[in-house]
């Protein structure tokens, strides 16, 4: 004897996080869906769903329901600015015409995109240049929205600023000869 059996309503779905932010310069509400939901765990410890991630910093969720699914996501609390590496290349830096390379981080949620004079770059990892012919803007943005903002302006012979207005942002394109920066 043998019999057939007919199972349909296995739970092959893990707990579902889309709709919830991964990343964030504020709070973050929690917020998994799944109708048989076991367990949400923030840091290996339990927790409810609704309740808000609040504490700056990376942390681990988890959430299971009771058919052994489990799925974890990476969250990202992030209120602090990403910054610039750089002996030379700082806010209100004069520099002497030349090349100049610098650094971009943040410490907590890592860099989304740079741009200088509202180009967005292309950088190798986390490093940039920039060749000091005019004055320049430099926009730095972490993946939770912190922005750091440099700019930096070119030295005559005599060390007095100079302001060839050779660079500018308007209207979402570059512009030569523009305003210098971003309006």
């Amino acid at each position: 004897y043998y019999s057939k059996i007919n199972i349909t309503n296995i739970d092959n779905k893990a707990p579902d996080f889309n709709e919830m932010k991964r990343a964030s310069n504020s709070a973050i509400k929690i917020n998994v869906v799944d109708e048989k939901l076991k367990y949400i765990t923030l840091n290996g410890r339990k927790c409810l769903n609704g309740a808000y991630i609040n504490e700056e910093g990376v942390h681990t969720l988890q959430a299971a329901d009771y058919a052994g699914n489990v799925v974890n996501s990476t969250i990202y609390v992030d209120r602090s600015a990403p910054y610039i590496r750089s002996n030379v290349i700082f806010d209100g830096a004069q520099l002497g015409i030349g090349y100049y390379s610098f650094e971009v981080g943040d410490a907590i949620s890592g860099i989304d995109f740079v741009m200088v004079d509202g180009v967005r770059q292309d950088g190798y990892g986390n490093k940039y240049s920039i060749n000091v012919s005019y004055a320049h803007e430099i926009l730095i943005v972490d993946l939770c929205g912190n922005e750091t903002t440099i700019r930096v302006s070119l030295k005559s012979a005599d060390g007095s600023s100079v302001n060839t207005g050779n660079s500018g942002y308007n209207n979402g394109g570059y512009v030569a000869g523009g305003s210098g920066g971003i309006n």
